[in-house]
Parts: C-alpha cells; sequence; structure tokens
C-alpha cells in the first residue's frame, strides 16, 4: 500500500525490535537474507527483523503451508513467513507497482525466489480464487482502510477453511526515553505519542470510524477462534551500531512532526545529532520498549 507522507512518517510507530545477526527458527544466518538496496530500509528491517520472527513464530505455520502477505509492503514479512514455513509458498501482495518491483529485484537470484511470489493486487478485492491460501497475515494495513471489517472478510474468503488469518496492529506506543531528558519541558516523548494518537484518530475519522477494538472487527469479518497475543520487546545500552542508528534516525523523523511544539521539535534535534552535548544515544539510561500484538481467528 502507499502511504501519504504523514503515514510514513507514523510508519514505525508502533514496533520495536532486536537486530539479531541469526536466525534461530530456521538455522540459517541473516547473511543469506537479502538486503534492501537503500541503506535507511535496510538499517529498519535489522532492526526488526528478530522480533518479526518472534510474532511469526506464534503463527505455528505448517512447513509446507501456502500463506498471503496482504499489503507487503517491501517484503520482510514475506520472506520471514518463507523462513517459517521453509517447504511453503508465499504470495506478496500489495497495491504499490514500486514496493512489488522492488521485492522482485530484492529476491532475484536468492533461496527466496521461487518461493515467494510478488504480486500486485488490492486487499479489498483480492484477485485469488476462494480457498486458495492456508493462512493469511496483514501487518499494519487494516488501520488504513476505510471498511476493515470488509478486508477481513475478503481475507476469510481467500482462505480455505479452518485456516488462520492474522492481522498485525499495535496500539502500545514505543518508549525510549527517560521522563525528563533536560531539554524541553519534561514528558517530551509522551507528548510526541500523544501527537501520533491526535493524528491517528483524525486520519481515522477521515476514513470512517470504527467502533469496535481489532477483536471485534475479527469477529464481524466472520471469524471463530478470535484471540489476541502480544509480544513484548526490550532494549537497554550499550546498543549496537545498527539499532543505535536506527534509533537515531527515529529520534530525527520524529522532529519533524508538526504537531509538536518548536520547543520540543529542538530538542528532538538535539538529542538525535550524534556526537552533539545532548546525544541521546551518548546516554546510558535509555530504555526501548515496544509491545506488538496479533489478532488471530479462524476461519
Amino acid at each position: 500500500m502507499k502511504l501519504s507522507r504523514r503515514q510514513a512518517l507514523y510508519a514505525g510507530a508502533a514496533l520495536g525490535a532486536l537486530y539479531a545477526s541469526g536466525c534461530a527458527s530456521t538455522g540459517r544466518s541473516d547473511s543469506e537474507y537479502p538486503e534492501h538496496a537503500d541503506e535507511a530500509a535496510r538499517e529498519r528491517s535489522r532492526f526488526w527483523r528478530a522480533h518479526d520472527r518472534e510474532l511469526i513464530a506464534q503463527l505455528e505455520l505448517a512447513p509446507n503451508a501456502n500463506l498471503l502477505d496482504a499489503g507487503c509492503g517491501s517484503g520482510d514479512h514475506a520472506l520471514l513467513l518463507a523462513e517459517r514455513a521453509p517447504l511453503g509458498r508465499v504470495t506478496a501482495l500489495d497495491l504499490s507497482e514500486a514496493a512489488i518491483a522492488a521485492l522482485r529485484a530484492r529476491i532475484a537470484s536468492t533461496r527466496f525466489e521461487r518461493r515467494v511470489t510478488p504480486q500486485v493486487g488490492d486487499i479489498t478485492a483480492l484477485p485469488f480464487a476462494a480457498a486458495s491460501f492456508d493462512a493469511a497475515w496483514s501487518s499494519h494495513v487494516l488501520h488504513f482502510m476505510a471498511d476493515p471489517v470488509a478486508c477481513v472478510r475478503e481475507l476469510a474468503r481467500v482462505v480455505r477453511p479452518g485456516g488462520l488469518i492474522a492481522v498485525r496492529e499495535d496500539r502500545a506506543l514505543l518508549r525510549c526515553l527517560p521522563l525528563d531528558v533536560g531539554l524541553a519541558a519534561p514528558g517530551i516523548e509522551e507528548r510526541v505519542n500523544s501527537s501520533f494518537e491526535a493524528w491517528f484518530a483524525e486520519d481515522r475519522a477521515q476514513r470512517g470510524r470504527v467502533t469496535m477494538g481489532w477483536l471485534g472487527v475479527l469477529r464481524a469479518g466472520g471469524l471463530h477462534d478470535v484471540r489476541a497475543k502480544s509480544v513484548l520487546m526490550e532494549l537497554t545500552p550499550p546498543f549496537a551500531a545498527p539499532q543505535a542508528s536506527y534509533l537515531r534516525r527515529r529520534l530525527a523523523r520524529q522532529s519533524s512532526d508538526e504537531r509538536v511544539s518548536t520547543a520540543d521539535r529542538d530538542a528532538l534535534r538535539e538529542l538525535s545529532t550524534e556526537g552533539g552535548p545532548h546525544d541521546a544515544l551518548a546516554r546510558n539510561d535509555l530504555h526501548f520498549v515496544s509491545v506488538s500484538s496479533l489478532y488471530l481467528g479462524r476461519v
């Protein structure tokens, strides 16, 4: 799915993960994992990878499962799904032709090329026959949809009876900074998170209000055995270089949020300046905490 500038600004605002150099679930090294050409995307992918692997492990997929990643974006989750089902196949679908082209180039001549099929398509009208997949995964997609219940029904149409649908939608916002960082007023991170909540509410209102939680959305979409599963991740210093780089870039992105005050934006710029007098990543008191939530149901 193609996101607006503001959506892209917040696209990583509800996630957190530890970069790991290996893959415990498959025994393969991450040196075999096809990286992004773009440095920022590569950094983001590495930061979240171990956490995303842990989330996908909760699905308990069969090794030969036929899977759909609906709204695959850059394809990180499609590749992790393929790792988790090493004898299966993954169809990676996204509305963005550019994202699909980039994923095709990314997996060309890799071990994923024959098992991951990138395809342009719309989650509101999936181009697949009924009962085509054993399971469907959709991460951070449905909250952008005008009618998420209809999207769940469409996912259910293409998943076989008894198959799994997993929707990843996080509402617990990230925490990293101490309450008082010595710049601006205490509580700068709380104000940034409040800014995100205000944007989210306005964005949702423009698309149409959804007056139920995600468990309700899955039930209204016709699923049964509906449940939630959350995975906690936390990081403390010393951070590995890729972790520190990603966290610094995140602070820099937040400094461009026009909803927060000038004082807060200035403070965030100082906190994100490497080697500066207020470099946040030089501190030893950061505590990065993220909770990712899965909403699961059976067709």
